[in-house]
């Protein structure tokens, strides 16, 4: 059976950085319930505000996509390498939980969006999607699907059944499609607005 549910930005749990740097929103986890900071888990998606930069946690037999959505850009700088990745606005940056990397923001602070899911259980993808007036279509099958609210306002319909939902930025869907099930979700903007669809199973 389809099932889909509303995450709203002010539910979604907060935790202040243990080294002071910034804010994190943990829009879901799995195993829900799960405690990021001890307990085991297979996936996590959160934003965070980075208000000044530095060494991100190690996660260590994981993966990870990270995106900005707030902010003008900021430098991903890997420890055993030296090499320096900016991401800005609209660009999605995978890599290694394994690998040591510090965060420089040259412009002042930002909000990322991010997902860290075990890489031996568990496989994903991570799109960002930019809308100017037209509407469009995407499917979810046989997975765990999120549709998160970047920038501006969307009208989301999924079908079957036709549930609709209005969302603003960090607003999030999250549509469960069992085996063989299928679900169709249209986007409908208002104005310019982005989104990022996060695909789980």
């Amino acid at each position: 059976m389809i099932h889909s549910t509303l995450l709203k930005n002010g539910q979604h749990a907060v935790s202040r950085w243990k080294n002071g740097n910034g804010m994190t929103f943990e829009i879901a986890i799995s195993p829900e319930g799960a405690d990021f900071s001890k307990d085991p888990f297979l996936w996590r998606i959160s934003s965070a505000v980075c208000d000044r930069g530095g060494p991100f946690s190690s996660f260590e037999g994981y993966e990870r996509y990270l995106t900005l959505i707030d902010g003008k850009k900021f430098n991903l700088k890997f420890t055993r390498t030296g090499h320096e990745t900016p991401v800005e606005y609209g660009k999605v940056f995978d890599f290694s939980g394994d690998d040591g990397v510090t965060m420089e923001l040259p412009d002042g602070p930002v909000k990322d969006l991010g997902l860290v899911y075990r890489r031996d259980a568990v496989s994903a993808g991570f799109h960002v999607l930019e809308f100017k007036s037209k509407p469009r279509s995407i499917t979810a099958e046989g997975r765990t699907t999120f549709v998160i609210c970047m920038r501006g306002r969307l009208h989301a319909s999924i079908y079957p059944g036709e549930t609709k939902f209005k969302l603003t930025p960090l607003d999030a869907i999250r549509i469960d499609c069992g085996r063989n099930e299928e679900a169709s979700i249209l986007l409908e903007p208002s104005g310019n607005c982005a989104a990022c669809v996060i695909e789980i199973e």
